[in-house]
């Protein structure tokens, strides 16, 4: 798809801004997750051992 210049520099900001909101959830959840030491109590609901994916009858 080609854009006018002005118009694929505010889609490529857009896209930057996007992964870089993105990449800032993604680190804040995966330190959240780190900071309430679920990988380490199988009592939490986001243990690793609580994630497997089960076969589901569709």
């Amino acid at each position: 798809m080609n854009l006018p210049p002005a118009q694929q520099r505010l889609v490529d900001g857009f896209r930057n801004r996007l992964q870089d909101a993105d990449a800032l959830t993604a680190d804040s959840l995966l330190k959240q997750t780190e900071q309430s030491e679920a990988y380490q109590n199988p009592g939490h609901p986001d243990h690793l051992a609580r994630t497997r994916m089960y076969p589901v009858q569709i």
